[in-house]
């Protein structure tokens, strides 16, 4: 109530990724005395949250029946500060286009209330395709801690991960 008295919206995503946990992964490592090869870390990082984005996309395309404007949220850590830029050039290449969170938000999906809250938020497109009777798939694999520490053992530490890891 008071944000739409005050003239706020509710920031929204509709994006999500764990990018913080690829952060926990990458420090874990060096933690442990691990080498990380950056450039296996940078195309781990560019390709987990390049398919969140695509899961998230078709889920919009298949319940809006388009691709909205997407807020994509990224934490601010090291690995963010080391590979955000390579995130984006390979957006652009992938077609996407980078636009501000205000333009975003003008989206008509901005003002969309779910019917239900969940404990572990969808995003504003996982909300809608919930609304209109999905109930699985509403989370990427990407989303998937089990998944992501694995995936990260094997492309981004490979023989170096040890049985420690």
């Amino acid at each position: 109530m008071y944000l739409q008295e005050n003239g706020y919206i509710n920031a929204y995503i509709t994006l999500n990724n764990y990018d913080w946990y690829i952060e926990t992964l990458f420090q874990e490592a060096i933690d442990k005395g691990i080498k990380v090869d950056l450039e296996k870390l940078k195309n781990f990082y560019v390709s987990v949250i390049s398919e969140g984005i695509e899961h998230h996309d078709q889920l919009a395309i298949t319940h809006i029946g388009r691709s909205p404007k997407h807020v994509l949220l990224l934490h601010e850590m090291d690995i963010t500060a080391l590979f955000v830029g390579d995130l984006a050039d390979s957006l652009r290449e992938e077609g996407w286009d980078i636009i501000s969170p205000e333009n975003a938000y003008t989206d008509d999906i901005a003002s969309y209330k779910t019917q239900k809250v969940l404990r572990y938020n969808p995003g504003r497109v996982g909300e809608i395709a919930l609304d209109k009777g999905q109930s699985s798939n509403l989370w990427h694999h990407t989303l998937d801690e089990n998944y992501l520490r694995e995936r990260f053992r094997t492309e981004v530490l490979g023989s170096e991960a040890g049985e420690d890891f």
